[in-house]
């Protein structure tokens, strides 16, 4: 998966790709798939593009919300804003929220409809609190 597969998959704005780092990914796939499924997955199967790929690009975007939604420059924090848009704190809050519910979503579909030989080890929902992802891993 590449950072700009995660932007297609879960953004609706563009952001750079160099904004997504591979250790997003990987971490992504390590809190969100493996720790739900155990077994092989097919990386080239259509259950890996229809129901794991999206569960990883959610979870990357839940885990960086902070990291993209503002920006370290030599001027010191700056908040990333459209070009004469302006975003409080409630609504990002509540954006983040919103692709938290999402990513909860995602994962029980992903581990409803997991191929054979792919077992799923917990329900996501009743496992870990994903406002405060911060506990899992």
């Amino acid at each position: 998966m590449t950072p700009s597969e995660v932007i297609g998959l879960a953004l609706t704005r563009s952001i750079r790709p160099e904004h997504i780092k591979e250790s997003d990914i990987a971490l992504s796939r390590a809190r969100y798939v493996d720790a739900y499924l155990s077994g092989a997955i097919d990386e080239n199967s259509a259950y890996y593009t229809n129901y794991v790929k999206p569960v990883i690009a959610y979870g990357v975007i839940v885990d960086i919300w902070p990291a993209i939604s503002v920006e370290v420059t030599d001027r010191g924090v700056q908040q990333m804003l459209a070009q004469g848009a302006t975003q409080n704190k409630d609504s990002a809050d509540s954006a983040l929220q919103n692709y938290s519910i999402k990513l909860s979503r995602l994962i029980d579909l992903m581990q409803r409809n997991a191929p054979s030989g792919v077992v799923p080890v917990g329900e996501y929902s009743k496992d870990i609190n994903i406002a405060n992802p911060v506990n899992v891993l």
